[in-house]
């Protein structure tokens, strides 16, 4: 528009613009113009209509249809295409060499450097010249195949090349050494300074010549292995990396034409089970990694150690391969994942920067790795078929804006359903015991973030680290929580904090009023099953009681039964101490009965003999029948205490038989008392004849059957005694 009017702008790609058809147009803050076509992709134009980038499905774009475009605040370009999205990192300090079509491939970039002011690429293709002049990349022809690396050292480069060495000195002149190479290293060794390079099977030495550059000196004797790459450190040890065998630590004669010493590490740790082995320089002090940890040397037990402040510092940069020097405090990490710019400050180091190698269209094989760090500051990045640059001034003038974070949704899941709670709730969220947070957070550089969740509850916190913008939690216990989280890149530092405050409420089962219901519960089963318990114990304690009181009473009335025992057979024992006390008393009496009458009998035939009564003899006749007075008052004592002994024997038996005379009754005694039938004559005055007879007549008084004893039916006879009351007696014989 000029003057009112507007008029054609001639530009690079006018024809481009008139077969694809302009769809959208988008501006960023550097005045390049970015132009969406309906069939070609995206163009991008600076202030004097110059091409300066292509972006169709060649060269990363899903199709060519592009349907609308957006930049951002951090001048990165969004495209809608006809079947997604596509996002250029214009606002990154980093780009991406693009080939043309034309150009030949680069394959994988293990080298880069600069020789006679011209970028240079050492692949496994070949090695690659990007003219600065003209912008164009040619190819060496006899460079062809793998080349390992790109070196220089005042003014002299070296090509590394799987079959020649290519050496170019500040002239540009090109030799060639006719042996491959992997490295070069150079270093003070034995006070001379020299360039070590290895190879697959032998050690170089290059040493300054007068006139300053450097030349071939010789082969190092005694040694011969491939080596991946080699250094030198502030002692003059040589180490070598083994391709995937381990370390060599060499130690060189003083005119260094063969080896004085070397020893062989093949691992740097017990636990190390890696075997991409490399070496490095970091700070000026030399590391070595195995492809897991990054270690030093330790010169008193000779041996490895990863405890530096390099691991504990920078715990989230894994897998590192190489290291190249920025400056004294800034330098880069090669990984398998990215390119990480760090800084060593004050005895800590930490990260500038980090290059994801996921940004780019292929991967890096998992042992290259190289940074180029050119004189103005930019760093060029060794890709799969590639290169990128990463401008620090750019960067650090441009003016990005950090990203935020953002909590994006608050889940919960069960086997069959999904529940979601509020972002922003008026009041503390009640949510589930397990619970799920997702966040956003638009880190389109592709940069590794970390992100920090930390929960709060009653005092204590916890806090996780993660690689993904979410977090999960299990059987929370009731309560209030609240969560913070937090983002951490290489770019942007630490983003802004979100909090989320919810509660988890008591379950159902587990309220007051439940708990209280529960204790009511608890309490009125304890009472039901305390006064149960007591019933059964009472009960129980009753029968025991019944059951010791029923034994204590069988146990009285055993004793009383042992005692009446003891005591009939005491009186059993006396009464028949008695019964022979009293048979004693009968024999004794019958005795002196006897001799009574024998003098009676006597005195009565000496009277009537002499015809005369004298004196004498009528005395004695009258004491003689005083005495036999007194034998009967004997009997009638005797019945009497007879009686008492024998529980009313007389009178019992007399009720029983009331035919008996006294003389029975007096027979009835002496046969109770057992006595044989002569003393029972003597005490009856009868022949022994005469009792027999006695005893006859008293058999049937009493009706005793035959075979029935006479002397044991006197003796057991009890009238009083119930069994003796119940028994069928015979009855007795009526007197004729």
């Amino acid at each position: 528009m000029r003057d009112g009017s507007l008029s054609p702008w001639p530009t690079d790609i006018d024809k481009a613009l008139r077969d694809h058809r302009i769809n959208r147009v988008a501006a960023t803050r550097d005045g390049l113009l970015w132009i969406g076509t309906l069939s070609g992709g995206i163009y991008t134009l600076d202030k004097n209509g110059r091409q300066l980038y292509h972006y169709d499905m060649d060269y990363g774009l899903n199709n060519n249809s592009v349907l609308g475009l957006y930049a951002d605040s951090n001048d990165n370009i969004w495209a809608s295409l006809d079947d997604g999205l596509a996002l250029i990192h214009h606002g990154s300090p980093v780009k991406m060499l693009t080939a043309g079509k034309t150009d030949p491939r680069l394959g994988m970039v293990y080298g880069i450097g600069r020789i006679g002011g011209d970028l240079c690429f050492a692949a496994n293709q070949g090695f690659f010249r990007l003219e600065s002049n003209t912008g164009l990349l040619s190819e060496h022809p006899g460079l062809r195949g793998q080349n390992w690396d790109i070196s220089s050292f005042d003014g002299t480069s070296f090509v590394a090349n799987n079959i020649n060495t290519y050496i170019y000195d500040r002239a540009g002149n090109e030799s060639i050494y006719p042996d491959n190479s992997t490295d070069i290293a150079r270093g003070r060794v034995n006070g001379r300074d020299i360039l070590v390079q290895s190879s697959y099977h032998s050690l170089r030495i290059f040493t300054l010549s007068p006139a300053g550059g450097w030349k071939f000196s010789h082969v190092v004797e005694g040694f011969g292995a491939p080596v991946r790459n080699v250094s030198v450190d502030a002692k003059g040890n040589i180490w070598c990396a083994h391709i995937n065998r381990g370390i060599f630590q060499i130690r060189l004669s003083d005119d260094l034409s063969h080896i004085e010493s070397q020893k062989y590490y093949p691992t740097l740790s017990a636990s190390s089970r890696r075997g991409d082995f490399s070496i490095m320089t970091i700070t000026g002090e030399t590391f070595f990694t195995d492809g897991d940890s990054l270690y030093v040397f330790d010169r008193q037990n000779s041996s490895f150690s990863s405890a530096h402040p390099i691991n504990r510092d920078l715990p989230h940069v894994k897998d590192i391969c190489s290291a190249t020097a920025v400056n004294d405090t800034l330098f880069w990490l090669a990984t398998y994942d990215s390119y990480t710019l760090a800084e060593y400050s004050d005895g800590h180091f930490s990260t500038r920067l980090s290059v994801p190698v996921a940004l780019f269209p292929r991967r890096n094989n998992r042992t290259n790795g190289k940074v180029f760090v050119d004189t103005d500051g930019t760093s060029y990045l060794a890709l799969n078929g590639t290169v990128a640059s990463v401008d620090r001034e750019a960067k650090s003038n441009l003016s990005v804006k950090r990203p935020v974070l953002a909590l994006s949704r608050v889940e919960s899941r069960s086997d069959d359903s999904i529940s979601y709670y509020p972002l922003n709730p008026e009041n503390i969220a009640e949510i589930s015991n397990s619970v799920r947070f997702l966040f956003s957070y638009p880190a389109f550089e592709g940069e590794p973030t970390r992100f920090y969740f930390s929960l709060a509850h009653r005092g204590d916190s916890t806090t996780r680290v993660s690689d993904a913008p979410e977090t999960s939690y299990l059987n929370l216990s009731p309560g209030e929580y609240t969560l913070t989280a937090r983002a951490e890149d290489d770019t942007h530092g630490v983003s802004n904090t979100v909090a989320y405050r919810f509660r988890v409420p008591t379950p159902l089962p587990l309220r007051w009023w439940a708990i209280m219901l529960y204790v009511i519960t608890i309490i009125a089963v304890g009472y039901i099953f305390s006064h149960i318990r007591v019933k059964y114990r009472l009960r129980h304690q009753k029968l025991e009681f019944d059951a010791r009181h029923a034994e204590q009473q069988a146990l009285m009335l055993e004793q009383q039964r042992i005692i009446a025992e003891q005591k009939t057979r005491l009186l059993e024992s006396e009464l028949t101490s008695k019964s022979k006390e009293l048979a004693s008393m009968a024999l004794n009496v019958t005795s002196k009965q006897q001799v009574i009458d024998s003098l009676r009998q006597s005195l009565n035939d000496r009277r009537h003999s002499y015809g005369s009564d004298t004196r004498l003899a009528s005395e004695m006749l009258r004491k003689i029948e005083s005495e036999n007075t007194n034998s009967r008052e004997f009997w009638s004592v005797f019945e009497r205490n007879f009686d008492l002994i024998h529980e009313h024997f007389f009178r019992n038996l007399r009720a029983r038989y009331p035919a008996l005379t006294p003389g029975d009754l007096k027979f009835c005694a002496l046969l109770r008392l057992n006595l044989s039938t002569k003393e029972i004559a003597g005490f009856t005055n009868l022949t022994i004849r005469g009792v027999e007879t006695a005893r006859y007549r008293l058999r049937r008084k009493l009706a005793l059957p035959e075979g029935t004893s006479l002397v044991q039916f006197l003796i057991s006879f009890n009238d009083s005694d119930p069994e003796n009351k119940n028994k069928e007696l015979p009855p007795p014989i009526k007197q004729l």
